[in-house]
Order: structure tokens, then C-alpha cells, then sequence
């Protein structure tokens, strides 16, 4: 059975603004298996801290990374790199969040009180007054938000497969249901080293108070414009496209 003949603790230690960032121990590994079996098994060994698991006497420090280097036929060198949330979170916790606020151009045929928009002319005595419907383009606010994190998976693409183009299914970051859609979800691989690999990923989403799915709206041939009077599934409707999916599941 592996075990450590020795541990050297804290043999390079990295620190910003008077904290501990970065600290890197080495633990050295005899009564290994020889060949890669050996190698996999330094690193699976149950005294040598596994990916995510916290520095037992510096709060804040996890491992990130760790690296086997045989130094011996039965013998390996294990290098075990611990680091802030600030730099690399460990799996499942959110690294970083940001998120921003941009205008947006859009068509509508509604004034801001909700109000279908149309205008009327009178051609002159012994006319009626003529109604028509009105399109224009305004400046709409748009709401991003970017969640990047560290999680474990043998199988990367499972998450964004379930989540891109969808919709929340209910209230979620202070959005309605359906009012946030998930543009987009990458990921990197940041450490190939343990039999469960690690990746960075990034969540992209975006806010639309009035949803997501399009609207088709009747246009009048004659005059190239909406008419008046337009109502729901009469002179326009709204197209159901978006799938919703808990977002709350993702524990971002």
C-alpha cells in the first residue's frame, strides 16, 4: 500500500496585499505499484488532498492543481497547489460575477404606457378622420450577467446542452419567469491531472423584461404599417419558441 514518507510543507508561498494567494506543499510517495499505476495512484492515495479540498491550516487556500513526478521505480513526488477563490475557485463555488447594463434598438407598436401607437388624419370637410397604425424604433435597456466558476466533469458539454436557449422557469436574479435566456455556456479545461478532470466555466445570460419569444405582427398591404386596433392572435402573435429550464438547479 502507497504511503507518504514525507510532506514538506509550504515549500513556495505566494502572497498580495499581506495574504497568503498561492502555497504549494510536496509530498513524497513510496510502496507505489511501478509504471502509470502507479504515478495515478500517488495521486489517489487518501492522504494526499484531492481537487477542492480546503488547506487544513490556511482558511481560504484549495487545491487547484496536482502534479506526480516519479523519482524512484516505486517512488513518486506529488506536488499539491492550493490557491484563493480570487485566482481559481475550487469546483461548484462562483469564481466571479459580473454583469452589465446596455440599450438596446427595438421596434415596437406600443407606447410606453402599453398603448397600441397609431395616428389619425383628416383629409378635410365631408371626410372621416383616417386611423393608422404606427411602428417605430426606441432604445430599450438589456441586462447581462456572467457567472465564471470551477466545476468537475467527465463529460463538459452535458451542462450547456441542457441550459443554452432556454428560459428560466421561474422568478430568478430578480427576473419574471422566462425573462432571462441563457446565450451562451464555454468551458476550458484548467486541470488534467486527477482521474475527474476540472474546467473553467462561463455562463452568459441575458434579461429581457417583455420575454424572449418573437412576435409576428399583421402589416396592412395598403399602407405599409401596422392598422389600428390590433389585439393578441388577431393582429399579432406571439411566436412560443424558448424551452424553460430551472436555472436555480445550476447553484449559480
Amino acid at each position: 500500500m502507497a504511503v507518504i514518507q514525507n510532506l514538506i510543507e509550504g515549500c513556495r508561498i505566494r502572497e498580495h496585499n499581506g495574504s497568503v494567494i498561492e502555497l504549494i506543499n510536496v509530498a513524497v510517495i513510496d510502496a507505489l505499484p511501478v509504471g502509470i499505476a502507479g504515478q495515478l495512484q500517488a495521486l489517489t492515495t487518501a492522504s494526499v488532498p484531492q481537487a477542492g479540498d480546503e488547506h487544513p491550516n490556511i482558511a481560504g487556500l484549495f487545491v487547484v492543481d496536482r502534479n506526480v513526478n516519479p523519482i524512484a521505480p516505486t517512488q513518486a513526488q506529488v506536488e499539491i497547489v492550493y490557491r484563493t477563490p480570487d485566482f481559481v475557485a475550487p469546483p461548484g463555488q462562483s469564481a466571479k460575477i459580473s454583469g452589465s447594463v446596455s440599450a438596446e434598438q427595438i421596434s415596437t407598436m406600443k407606447e410606453r404606457d402599453g398603448e397600441q401607437i397609431f395616428v389619425k388624419h383628416w383629409a378635410g370637410l365631408g371626410s372621416p378622420f383616417l386611423y393608422q397604425g404606427g411602428e417605430v424604433d426606441v432604445l430599450v435597456p438589456r441586462d447581462e450577467i456572467q457567472f465564471a466558476r470551477t466545476e468537475q466533469s467527465n463529460n463538459p458539454q452535458v451542462i450547456p446542452r441542457g441550459y443554452v436557449s432556454k428560459v428560466n422557469d421561474a422568478t430568478w436574479y430578480g427576473g419574471a419567469p422566462f425573462t432571462w435566456l441563457c446565450v451562451d455556456i464555454s468551458f476550458e479545461l484548467s486541470n488534467a491531472s486527477t482521474t475527474l478532470p476540472t474546467y473553467s466555466f462561463t455562463y452568459r445570460f441575458r434579461h429581457n423584461p417583455d420575454g424572449h419569444d418573437p412576435q409576428i405582427i399583421y402589416i396592412d398591404e395598403q399602407t405599409g404599417r401596422p392598422p389600428p386596433g390590433l389585439v393578441e392572435f388577431i393582429g399579432y402573435k406571439t411566436v412560443i419558441w424558448y424551452e424553460k429550464a430551472s436555472f436555480q438547479a445550476l447553484g449559480l
